[in-house]
């Protein structure tokens, strides 16, 4: 599936992937040529599908080619259904910077995360679309905002003109009601484009976790916020201060030896899920789901060196993470107690004495693999020593 584009010319930036129902999207900035860069480079995302053809020779020849996304001209302070205002009038204060964005996809819309230059978050709810020319048989690809229901005569989420105003994705001249890019003028001092933002489906409800460091670098902040259908943030939960703003639902420092590290870049998240290994009457090994964990990276300066910081963090059944102490203790990952370095030729063969290495019903082999270069060729990891197993043969290319 590779890509590349000349980097005499680093016209795409902030390169980030995103799966949607299935279909892999490549999302950039396009600052433009170098001769002639794009002036509003922070609303010039763009998008790249590769669109998979079975008769292609590579997959690098499925891409659709970088296309513009379309954003909306109107921005609405969130939980603040009332007020929507031309995003043009208020570009010099709340237009998206030229940084690092974030693409959340649950499946039904794409979420894109930017910076503003007031240093607060935006956040656009997009519908990607295709459409098939009937002559060539051609895709071409979309992303639109998306539509959002409100009330037909007066156009407010809230309120209807009179009692007999409904509710509806268009107006009354069948214009579509779009959703407006949002502001999340709580999430503050964010800087370089350094956050992550997450969306964690629960059993019984669906929230997001923004993670920022703080604007000294010396905490980790965080947001849990509620996703509620067709609202894309449900703040009923939060707690405003005097201000009317709402608070971090969690900060926390990462400590060695009880001294403050301070955090660098931006954090990573991804969701894994834990998985039991259960052996069957018959002998046959299953695995079955016995939770979800995120996990979060974080670069650190440890005595003037950058380390990498992992915290495992348990997910309960409504999407809520479990409780963040005021600072973590970060100890060292000890290394693993055995390894194999291979040079060109060599292997391992285990001998199978007396059907010691007989395999009764299915099983898993795990093994991670670091290349030190390409191979040239199909090199077989594992195989019996005729390289010819059948159902327990893989190979790397």
């Amino acid at each position: 599936m590779l890509k590349a584009y000349k980097s005499s010319n680093p016209r795409y930036k902030y390169v980030t992937l995103c799966s949607f129902q299935g279909t892999i999207y490549a999302f950039a900035c396009d600052t433009g040529d170098t001769d002639q860069p794009v002036e509003n480079g922070g609303d010039n995302i763009v998008f790249n599908v590769l669109a998979l053809n079975p008769s292609s020779q590579s997959d690098a020849m499925d891409w659709s080619g970088f296309r513009p996304v379309s954003f909306p001209t109107t921005l609405r302070p969130v939980g603040m259904s009332l007020i929507e205002v031309d995003a043009q009038a208020i570009a010099s204060k709340i237009a998206p910077e030229q940084t690092s964005f974030r693409v959340v996809s649950d499946d039904t819309y794409l979420y894109i995360f930017r910076q503003s230059k007031a240093k607060t978050l935006l956040v656009n709810r997009l519908l990607p679309s295709v459409e098939v020319d009937p002559k060539t048989n051609t895709k071409r690809y979309t992303v639109s905002p998306a539509w959002e229901v409100r009330y037909r005569d007066s156009g407010k989420v809230d309120i209807p003109a009179n009692d007999k105003d409904m509710q509806s994705y268009t107006n009354a001249d069948s214009k579509p009601f779009l959703s407006p890019t949002i502001e999340l003028y709580f999430v503050k001092d964010v800087e370089e484009g350094k956050f992550n933002v997450v969306l964690i489906n629960g059993a019984t409800a669906q929230r997001w976790h923004i993670f920022k460091p703080s604007k000294n670098h010396g905490e980790m902040v965080h947001y849990s916020l509620l996703k509620n259908g067709d609202a894309i943030f449900d703040l009923t939960d939060q707690e405003l201060d005097d201000n009317g703003f709402i608070q971090p639902t969690d900060t926390f420092k990462l400590q060695r030896s009880s001294e403050d590290l301070p955090l660098q870049f931006s954090p990573a998240t991804t969701l894994a899920t834990l998985r039991e290994p259960l052996t069957t009457a018959n002998g046959e090994t299953l695995t079955s789901q016995k939770g979800v964990r995120l996990a979060l990276a974080q670069v650190v300066e440890n005595q003037a060196k950058k380390q990498m910081a992992f915290l495992d963090i348990g997910v309960s059944v409504d999407g809520q993470l479990n409780s963040f102490p005021a600072a973590f203790e970060l100890k060292p990952i000890a290394p693993a107690n055995y390894a194999f370095d291979f040079d060109q030729y060599a292997y391992v063969s285990l001998p199978n004495n007396d059907g010691s290495l007989a395999i009764h019903g299915s099983f898993r082999f795990k093994v991670w693999v670091k290349p030190k270069k390409l191979p040239q060729a199909s090199t077989v990891i594992i195989g019996d020593d005729k390289w010819g197993g059948d159902f327990y043969n893989c190979s790397a290319v």
